[in-house]
């Protein structure tokens, strides 16, 4: 029970293939989606002490807030699929540690550190590749290397040490926790203030290696810190899109549109501001159509004397 943003479920890259011995498919990023019927449970027949009134499971929901305890390598799974079932590989990311090795807890679920999910299908043979992993990122290496809560999170969670050790800290713990992108031959564990990670398909490692070392600004795209999480594909131009914002008082929120190639996440296109927007902006997610890219940017003011009792 891992939350979710968006679920990316493309078809298996040629070292899982190999591994598992499965054809190599390449397929458009839209084209794998897996219904959402075939993840729907059964229907409720009878009400059991679990569930509440109206059919909810908290227990169920509640360990969707429990760090998951352990981190499988890639792993045979027997599992009987329908034959029909397609082949290849879904991938999950989502929040799932919640305290440091000190006993210190986030404040907010969404600043629980990062894991990948991944399940490759070969119904042929009735059988799953799963392995999941903690993105290792800056945070979550430091965290384990000290047991401590290393830095803040962006919503709320304070670093391990109390009031001395929070105060007027401005740097927030990447938890690369939001969303999953498997392009070329690279899978992309993103976030929304901070650069992306750059893993491997199939042991779900950093590709260049633990903290910091695996974060990407997708050969110098990036011309700002962060990197939204909420990309959309473009079919027609078979492209990705996305934008990242920058609030500075003395300009306003800026917003930065990027366009990335979708065979290998990358863009000969140079990326520079293209909306200002006067006073600080909460941008979330955009629509893409054929020709515009559409933000609803809503009003939002400062309030300076809570702003400085958030730096304590």
């Amino acid at each position: 029970f891992i939350r979710s943003s968006a679920v990316a479920y493309i078809a298996a890259n040629m070292a899982v293939a190999n591994a598992f011995s499965i054809p190599h498919f390449r397929s458009q990023p839209s084209s794998f989606v897996l219904h959402s019927a075939a993840l729907e449970a059964p229907p409720v027949t009878g009400i059991s002490s679990d569930l509440t009134p109206s059919g909810a499971d908290m227990k169920s929901w509640a360990r969707g807030y429990t760090t998951c305890p352990k981190e499988l390598p890639p792993t045979i799974l027997d599992i009987d699929l329908p034959s029909d079932f397609p082949v290849g590989t879904y991938y999950r990311n989502g929040h799932a540690r919640f305290e440091a090795d000190d006993g210190t807890k986030v404040l907010h679920p969404f600043d629980g550190d990062g894991m990948i999910v991944a399940m490759t299908f070969d119904p042929e043979k009735k059988r799953m590749l799963f392995r999941n992993k903690f993105v290792e990122t800056k945070g979550y290496m430091e965290d384990k290397a000290t047991g401590k809560m290393s830095a803040r999170g962006i919503f709320g969670t304070m670093k391990s040490g109390g009031v001395f050790a929070n105060a007027f800290r401005t740097d927030n713990k990447n938890v690369a926790n939001t969303n999953v992108v498997h392009c070329g031959d690279s899978v992309y564990a993103l976030w929304e203030g901070g650069l992306p990670y750059c893993l491997n398909p199939l042991t779900l490692e950093n590709k260049n290696g633990p903290g910091v070392a695996g974060e990407t600004d997708l050969g110098g795209l990036t011309v700002t810190d962060n990197f939204s999480a909420h990309l959309r594909y473009d079919p027609k131009n078979k492209s990705y899109v996305n934008f990242a914002v920058k609030f500075d008082p003395s300009v306003g929120s800026t917003i930065t549109l990027f366009e990335l190639d979708d065979e290998n996440f990358r863009s000969s296109k140079p990326s520079s501001p293209s909306i200002v927007s006067k006073g600080p902006g909460l941008i979330h997610d955009f629509i893409l159509t054929e020709n515009y890219c559409i933000f609803n940017i809503n009003e939002c003011k400062l309030d300076e004397m809570n702003g400085l009792k958030a730096l304590l």
